[in-house]
């Protein structure tokens, strides 16, 4: 007999009670984990999608959609509890018959294509270990942590944040296409940024073999067509269009459905709307931008659409870098710094939400942080930034100028102090850190400073340097 959507999401409210209350003093017990998912035709990654979990779950409940290979036969041979689900064309009632199914106080639900490595699932268990012991995180519901999106070299090309860890407490999925969880007032999300989940599922290979983008973008459009004004679709629609590369419409239409998602901001607060929606749209259309995909201009409606982002992703850094950046570009180091500031405070502290900005993308900030700090005439600052800098890089040379320019102002006639100091960061036995001292101090008109490093290379070290 088929399934009625309607009906099957209706008798979940009863379901959802029971569960409720026979787990009101769940954050009492031990840490009981069902890992879950929903198959069909997996066989290539069902054995993996299984073996990460094997050490720290109570038990793996795989749903399966229809399979027509070797999906079951291998999950069963795992031991993992093998249900059917009749496929009725809506992601989250296979998602919620597998909650029902699971017997875990906490769940974690990744698709067959993703998974952990075994250090992360390690430290996931850890965490929810501390999390059920400690009183006051008894709030927190469900965990959200990165899923890293691998090319077929197996380096990531894009970052997401999921919430794909949560408590088994009556929480469920809904929408029929990118579902999501449904939380309820109160029910807190916890960011745990030291855990990420691999996702090979967008590698060219598995494009290749289940056509996802093509099947994801058909129904999108069916499902638009009865819910014009879901936002929500419009993003994941956007998102799959990115897919279809070869096309220039395609993605001329994603870009103009994520711009259309930043003019709906306070929407998809009021609605409850997971934000990460937001987020990657502003990452999209910025990026389409610097690539020329889109005509903005660099200096002003690429500012303009920066310090949108800003104001309203709040607890997300890398958009207040990137604002702080083109203001710095332009010479308006007092605004700059501001952005800046903000980005370093939210990086310091554990609001950070959904940050994409890599290592090199801080070195950068804290590099144009000690020049933006020399212009505002904050010599403390710029010393402070220059010296987390030359720490990381000693021969960036525009940022030892600067704190060169720094010290000789600070310092005024006080040669033996300015030594003193660039000896914590270099080598004086070193002719090469010798030399570049004598060059930047050139760079920096201080005459002094320039002979004093000159004079130290003795003449064995200038033969050495002059061979090369």
């Amino acid at each position: 007999m088929s399934r009625n959507p309607n009906q099957y999401h209706g008798n979940r409210i009863a379901n959802r009670a029971r569960q409720a209350a026979s787990r009101r003093n769940a954050a009492t017990e031990p840490v009981r984990l069902s890992q879950c998912m929903i198959v069909k035709d997996e066989e290539k990654n069902i054995e993996r999608a299984l073996s990460w979990a094997k050490g720290i779950v109570f038990e793996q409940i795989v749903v399966d959609t229809g399979s027509t290979d070797r999906t079951v036969e291998i999950a069963e041979s795992m031991g993992a509890k093998v249900f059917h689900f009749e496929w009725i064309d809506d992601f989250s009632a296979a998602k919620n018959h597998a909650i029902d199914k699971a017997r875990g106080n906490w769940i974690a639900f990744l698709d067959a294509d993703e998974y952990f490595t075994d250090e992360h699932a390690l430290k996931l268990k850890k965490f929810l270990d501390d999390v059920q012991r400690n009183p006051d995180m008894r709030s927190v519901a469900t965990i959200e942590c990165d899923i890293l999106q691998l090319r077929d070299d197996g380096g990531a090309f894009m970052t997401n944040l999921q919430m794909r860890i949560f408590r088994n407490i009556g929480i469920h999925y809904v929408g029929r296409i990118h579902e999501h969880l449904d939380l309820s007032p109160g029910q807190l999300v916890y960011r745990l940024k030291d855990i990420e989940i691999l996702h090979t599922g967008y590698t060219h290979e598995a494009i290749a073999e289940t056509k996802k983008a093509e099947r994801n973008i058909k129904r999108l459009r069916n499902e638009l067509a009865l819910n014009p004004d879901d936002i929500t679709l419009k993003a994941y629609l956007a998102d799959s269009l990115l897919m279809d590369t070869a096309n220039p419409e395609s993605i001329a239409e994603s870009v103009r459905l994520h711009r259309e998602v930043t003019d709906n901001a306070d929407k998809i607060r009021r609605e409850n709307r997971p934000i990460a929606l937001l987020k990657n749209a502003y990452d999209q259309v910025y990026f389409a931008a610097v690539n020329g995909v889109v005509d903005l201009d660099n200096s002003d409606e690429l500012l303009e659409l920066c310090i949108r982002a800003s104001k309203d992703l709040p607890d997300t850094p890398d958009f207040e870098f990137l604002t702080g950046k083109l203001l710095f570009l332009r010479e308006e180091y007092s605004d700059a710094w501001g952005h800046f500031v903000k980005c370093q405070n939210i990086l310091d502290t554990s609001a950070a939400k959904m940050n994409r900005m890599t290592p090199g993308d801080i070195k950068i900030m804290r590099h144009d942080m000690a020049h933006t700090a020399l212009e505002l005439r904050d010599w403390d600052s710029c010393i402070k930034y220059s010296n987390i800098t030359l720490t990381d890089n000693k021969y960036s040379d525009d940022t030892l100028i600067d704190l060169m320019t720094v010290l000789r102002t600070t310092c005024r006639d006080s040669d033996r102090e300015i030594i003193d100091y660039l000896r914590t960061i270099y080598d004086y036995s070193d002719p090469r850190d010798k030399l570049f001292l004598a060059k930047c101090a050139k760079a920096a008109k201080d005459e002094t400073l320039m002979l004093l490093f000159y004079s130290m290379i003795t003449p064995e070290e200038k033969a050495s340097l002059a061979a090369g």
